[in-house]
């Protein structure tokens, strides 16, 4: 008995240290889609839903709304680093790097976040933002908020645009930062 237990221990063992490298490379070839804003690739790497975490703010996307959501996101043109990587019992955690024209104008810089990615059969289904380790949230809220009055008060057409996270609501927020650098440099 105590030698079908030990061997029973020692296949589970080696089944799960031969997930963590595949799971290591699912999440490399997530952020590597990313880069490429190749949607069909993040959609493959899913399971039939994905759940993201981000503070207090949980919410579950179809595979369809993730993509749109991915969407919007991909307007500003974003760049993505894994700067570490490990995996535990409960999926890959990685420390992630991420600049685009959306942040670099309100963070002034790369946003830097110790991110978690769980599987589940050998699919992505969670990505939490566990703590933003470089993020300016002070200068985040103000520049944010000059960005949206400034809009509003010269450019009325693009009111909304912050808080459309559509394709359309994407390439709206563009044309705001676009229109907000203009008039900074003049």
């Amino acid at each position: 008995m105590n030698t079908k237990t030990t061997i029973l221990a020692i296949l589970t063992l080696l089944f799960l240290a031969c997930q963590r490298p595949q799971e290591e490379q699912l999440a490399r070839d997530y952020y590597q889609a990313l880069n490429r804003s190749d949607f069909e690739r993040i959609a493959q790497l899913q399971f039939d839903s994905v759940r993201v975490k981000e503070g207090p703010y949980n919410t579950a996307y179809s595979i369809n709304d993730y993509v749109n959501w991915l969407q919007w996101d991909s307007v500003f043109r974003p760049t993505y680093e894994i700067l570490d990587l490990k995996t535990d019992e409960e999926g890959v955690v990685l420390t992630v790097s991420k600049v685009c024209q959306r942040i670099q104008f309100l963070n002034g810089g790369p946003m830097v976040s110790k991110e978690r990615i769980q599987f589940k059969e050998g699919k992505m289904y969670a990505l939490e933002i566990q703590e933003f380790l470089s993020f300016d949230g002070d200068g985040w809220n103000t520049k944010k908020e000059q960005l949206v009055n400034w809009i509003a008060e010269h450019h009325p057409e693009l009111n909304g645009f912050i808080n459309d996270q559509s394709l359309q609501g994407g390439l709206n927020y563009l044309k705001a930062l676009e229109l907000y650098a203009k008039r900074s440099s003049n």
